[in-house]
């Protein structure tokens, strides 16, 4: 089987993830769909990446192992999110908006990445534009605790 097809799923589930998990910061809305689709991302993104293993080349294997790391890794920061949710805790807390946070913008930094090395964008400007997303998502991060936490922000039903 072709890797094209898990590319598309885990393409597909980070876009789900993305959208979901913006509507889940506030008041923990679309918080099951966000987990989801973050599992289906990393579940497409193993046999994708492994399916030609043999065939890449060190370099690559080294930065794909280190996806692979930081997908562990944002599962582990979704179901950190889950255990705080808003509707348990009687709003967003400043550790739920990191949580949350914190995958949204690996996930928005995939993106802009994947975006620019398939574009032929010199690597130096691509690493460059990856630390500009982790510095903006820092920053809405900021901003959605001063906004959200103790704001007495709706909560999902």
């Amino acid at each position: 089987m072709s890797d094209t097809v898990f590319v598309a799923v885990h393409a597909a589930a980070a876009t789900l993830a993305f959208g979901a998990g913006l509507l889940a910061l506030p008041a923990g809305r679309f918080l099951g769909v966000y987990r989801l689709a973050l599992l289906v991302m990393v579940l497409a993104l193993v046999p994708a990446l492994l399916l030609d293993w043999s065939a890449t080349d060190p370099l690559a294997r080294a930065v794909f192992g280190g996806l692979l790391v930081l997908a562990a890794v944002v599962l582990v920061r979704a179901e950190l999110a889950a255990r705080i949710r808003p509707d348990r805790t009687g709003g967003p807390t400043a550790a739920y908006l990191e949580h949350v946070g914190f995958t949204l913008v690996a996930l928005a930094d995939g993106f802009v990445v994947v975006a620019a090395v398939r574009a032929g964008v010199p690597g130096w400007l691509v690493g460059l534009g990856a630390v500009a997303v982790v510095a903006v998502g820092h920053a809405a991060i900021q901003v959605g605790k001063r906004r959200w936490v103790g704001a007495g922000v709706p909560l999902a039903h």
